[in-house]
């Protein structure tokens, strides 16, 4: 080297001036005596400035100085030495490493005169070090701390683990160490073990880049769980298979779930499906998604057609408006739920009525729709709307019977002083035929009187045991003559068996009556008018039915729920007095039967009227009274009524015969008189202030059982039925019903007393 500092070596500088490494000489005390221009760059330092200084004395941090000293000091001891340090000055931090090789240059003789410092730049390779190490780091984080059980192989470990974490030794229960010397398949059940291997074999050969299964693995204590595998390859930059990497999840608990889970899907869908009620999900518009099977024991429809509607076009057009109110007030409020009654068109055309609750579930993502429930409740309702109904007209049969009874004890006054006169007039005297047409009058009022009872049941009514079938052809005979050509009349056939009944035949024949008017008013352009007779299993055990059906105009919903109201009629004013069917409903169930109607506009009507099976009775009539003798003789007659106009006119007529009267205002006075003097009859009314005519005869029947009583009412709390005769007291040998002609009463009184006398002479 010359004093400038220039190295006379021409080879040497000249491969270190070309080079890119940085290169320099140090003397035996550290001072450069060479470096070349990568060095020169690098620090920003002129060689001027460095040559014959140490790296202290050129700015380089002091541990670093001492470091290149203690180098520097070995090489002369003949050692080659390597630091890996970064390389910075005081104004120029480094912000790479180098690697230094410090080798010692010696002369002929071997003795070392310099050391040679070669420093490569191996910043680059550093941070694939470090990057790779810190990789290392967080793959063995991961592998050790991932929640599943991890293992990897190589591409020849052939089902081997290279390597399985803490997580997969502990779920199947052995170390690491034994897990690595095992086959996959001596920890898989054998069910599952041919499609692993089928499946890994494919990823080993490319077929596949990995896959998932659930199978099977079994512990070091032999015990079974279910896991979730997924098993992918690890490539190289080449695309070969560097690693097979696998990780297993325990699903014991998810798998426990999921069978609950199946299980209670199983038992809902069998709630469901077995359910009688109709379960559906709906759509926001009312398209049917999904139907339980009952819908077709409701509707009748197949489950494929059902799935193809939409609920709102089978609902009764009168119930759409509330339905579809409904569903928008239930998308605003997803907890409302009431109930609703809808009527439902079914397969068949008919009507059901079904009792609906619609929940908001959009909510919910596995429903997102309506939810109805619906169960059938037309024959509840049909039920409720017959007792509404029976409640209806029985308050109304109870204010009808009451005006009744009050019209008859004015009816019988006028007829019995229209008697009256007509015994005292002559016949050919004007008064007389006054007195006849008011006679009339008061028997025309006492039909009307005879409807409002036979509405409110409380007619008197002869029953016998009748022949259903033959008082409907008897009665088919006088139809005829009322029903246009244009209508067909079917009755039944003469050959159909006996249907007996306890019934009055004359009210059964105006139950028939009135229903065929009222089937042929509703075919004005003719039709057809059925009447069927038939013994049928129902109920309450085995009943007489009729059913009489007509194809006429029919009725609306708000008609059919008043048909049977008295004074309720769909004529013009003039053409009907409205007690046509409230008579018929009266009659029908004073026989101890029921009355239904079905109908709808433009379709017709069928009513059907069940009656109680007369078994073990013989058809026959009751034996006519016969005709007693109205002789008077000295009989004293005890006379209690309450009303004082009928209570007069029944004493003078009594007297006109020849007894001996004594009257009483009430049962009370009648008992009172009865203690204080003898009498041969009472004649009573039934329902009278303080003690009632019932109450009287039992008291009399008790002290004096040889009186006999005659009761009389315009109620028919005691009929003249066979059964209804035999409750009576055995001294009330007759009931007379208001208004009623006093020549009969004359009449009847005369054969009790004919026959106590009988009785008494024998």
């Amino acid at each position: 080297m010359t004093a400038t500092g220039t190295y006379t070596g021409a080879t040497f500088v000249t491969i270190a001036e070309g080079s890119d490494e940085l290169i320099a000489r140090f003397d035996a005390g550290g001072r450069y005596l060479y470096l070349n221009a990568a060095l020169e760059r690098m620090t920003g330092l002129t060689r001027a400035v460095m040559l014959g200084r140490t790296l202290g004395e050129v700015g380089f941090a002091p541990e670093v100085d001492a470091a290149v000293r203690d180098a520097i000091g070995r090489v002369f001891a003949g050692e080659t030495v390597v630091l890996s340090s970064p390389a910075a000055s005081a104004e120029r931090p480094a912000a790479r490493r180098y690697e230094t090789r410090f080798m010692p240059e010696t002369d002929a003789t071997g003795a070392v005169v310099a050391a040679v410092a070669v420093a490569r730049d191996v910043t680059g390779q550093k941070q694939m070090e470090a990057a790779l190490e810190e990789s290392e780091v967080r793959f063995d984080a991961v592998f050790e701390n991932v929640p599943f059980g991890m293992a990897v192989s190589t591409r020849e470990a052939h089902g081997y683990a290279t390597s399985a974490n803490t997580m997969l030794a502990n779920m199947l229960g052995y170390t690491r160490a034994e897990l690595a010397q095992l086959h996959f398949s001596e920890f898989t059940h054998a069910d599952d073990t041919e499609t692993d291997a089928r499946l890994l074999q494919q990823v080993k050969e490319g077929v596949r880049d990995g896959y998932s299964m659930e199978k099977r693995l079994i512990r070091k204590d032999g015990t079974v769980f279910w896991s979730h595998l997924t098993v992918c390859a690890a490539r190289a930059d080449d695309g070969s298979i560097r690693y097979v990497v696998g990780l297993t999840e325990d699903i014991t608990e998810r798998k426990e779930i999921e069978s609950e889970l199946r299980s209670s899907e199983e038992r809902f869908r069998a709630l469901v499906e077995h359910s009688s009620d109709l379960i559906a999900i709906l759509e926001t518009d009312g398209r049917v998604r999904y139907a339980s099977p009952s819908q077709r024991a409701l509707v009748g429809y197949d489950e494929a057609d059902i799935r193809t509607m939409n609920a709102l076009d089978l609902i009764h057009p009168d119930d759409l408006a509330r339905a579809t109110q409904r569903m928008e007030l239930a998308l605003q409020v997803e907890s409302l739920a009431p109930e609703m009654p809808l009527r439902f068109r079914g397969r068949d055309g008919s009507w059901r009525s079904l009792m609906v609750t619609l929940t908001n579930m959009h909510h919910n993502p596995a429903v997102r729709g309506f939810v109805v429930n619906a169960r059938d409740v037309t024959s509840e309702l049909r039920l409720q709307e017959q007792l509404t109904q029976s409640q209806k007209m029985e308050a109304l049969g109870q204010l009808a019977g009451g005006v009744a009874h009050d019209f008859n004890n004015i009816l019988a006054a006028i007829s019995g002083y229209a008697e009256l006169l007509l015994m005292e007039l002559p016949a050919d005297a004007t008064t007389a035929a006054d007195a006849r047409e008011i006679a009339k009058a008061t028997a025309r009022g006492a039909g009307v009187t005879k409807q409002l009872l036979a509405f409110s049941r409380r007619q008197t009514l002869e029953t016998e045991v009748l022949d259903l079938a033959a008082v409907v052809r008897d009665t088919g005979r006088m139809l005829r003559a009322l029903l246009p050509a244009s209508i067909e009349l079917e009755l039944p056939a003469e050959g159909d068996p006996a249907v007996p009944v306890h019934a009055a035949r004359a009210q059964v024949e105006q139950i028939v009556m009135n229903l065929a008017v009222n089937a042929r008013d509703a075919m004005p352009m003719g039709g057809r008018l059925r009447i069927r007779v038939a013994r049928e299993h129902g109920e309450a055990g085995e009943q007489a039915i009729i059913v009489v059906s007509d194809s006429g105009t029919g009725m609306t919903d708000e008609v059919r729920a008043r048909a049977f109201e008295p004074f309720f009629t769909t004529k013009p004013k003039g053409h009907g007095t409205g007690l046509g069917l409230a008579t018929v409903y009266g009659l029908v169930h004073q026989f101890g039967g029921k009355i239904d109607v079905e109908s709808a506009a433009a379709v017709g009507t069928h009513f059907t009227i069940a009656l109680p099976i007369a078994e073990g009775f013989e058809t026959q009539r009751a034996e006519p009274r016969p005709p007693g003798t109205p002789h008077a003789g000295d009989a004293h007659v005890l006379l209690a009524e309450d009303e004082p106009q009928l209570r007069r006119v029944l004493a003078r007529a009594l007297r006109h015969a020849g007894y001996r009267v004594t009257t009483a205002g009430d049962g009370a006075a009648a008992l009172s008189a009865i203690h204080d003097t003898d009498f041969d009859l009472v004649i009573s009314d039934i329902a009278m202030p303080r003690l009632g005519g019932r109450e009287l005869a039992a008291a009399v029947e008790a002290g004096w059982p040889g009186l006999p009583i005659i009761l009389m009412s315009g109620y028919a709390e005691l009929g003249a039925t066979p059964d209804a005769i035999s409750r009576l007291p055995e001294n009330v040998p007759a009931f007379i019903e208001k208004p009623f002609e006093v020549e009969r009463l004359l009449q009847i009184a005369a054969e009790v007393l004919h026959a106590r006398i009988t009785t008494m002479e024998a």
